[in-house]
Parts: C-alpha cells; structure tokens; sequence
C-alpha cells in the first residue's frame, strides 16, 4: 500500500482551489491524514459546497486506496480560521432553508 502524504494532498488541493492564499493544518493519526484548508475560495460557500468541491478534486486524483488514508478535513475561510479553536464544533453554519408558510 502506497502512503499518502500530505504534500500529495496539498498538491492537489492547491491546484483544484486555484488559489494562492491555501493554507493546510494537518495532523496524521491511526493511518489517516486529517486537518484543516483555509482559503478565501470558501467565501460565501456553505459547508456543503466546501466539502464537494475538495473531496471532488481528491476522488478525482487518489484511488480509493489513497481516499481510505484521508480523515475529516475541516474548511475555513481565512476570517472563520482567525476565530477558530479547529474545533469539529466551529464548522461553518448551514445556510437555514426557507420553509413554505
């Protein structure tokens, strides 16, 4: 089994997000790679969005061997991050739906 690094991981993201101003917080524990990306990119993206559009680009690049080694990754804008613990529980909010009334 070929380890996936985190190099491998920015790499990819990096080129997906288009952007210059990514930062990666990662951490590795019992075989997976977990962490955060931050980027202006998300600005006025829900966590939905978010999520896509990172695990897209990693089912797009990595086998599924590779994908098994990826944990949670965490998004943030840049002005989320700066009042972030890193938390599971700071995760952007969900946009409310309208409900018929």
């Amino acid at each position: 089994m070929k380890t996936l690094t985190k190099n491998t991981l920015e790499r990819i993201l990096t080129s997906s997000l288009r952007s210059e101003d990514v930062r990666y917080e990662w951490r590795e524990g019992y075989g997976r790679i977990s962490g955060h990306v931050i980027t202006s990119v998300f600005q006025g993206m829900d966590y939905r969005e978010r999520y896509k559009r990172v695990y897209d680009a990693l089912k797009a690049e990595l086998n599924d061997e590779a994908l098994d080694q990826i944990g949670i990754i965490l998004t943030f804008t840049p002005l989320e991050w700066e009042g972030s613990t890193g938390d599971i529980e700071d995760v952007p909010p969900k946009r409310k739906r309208k409900t018929a009334g």
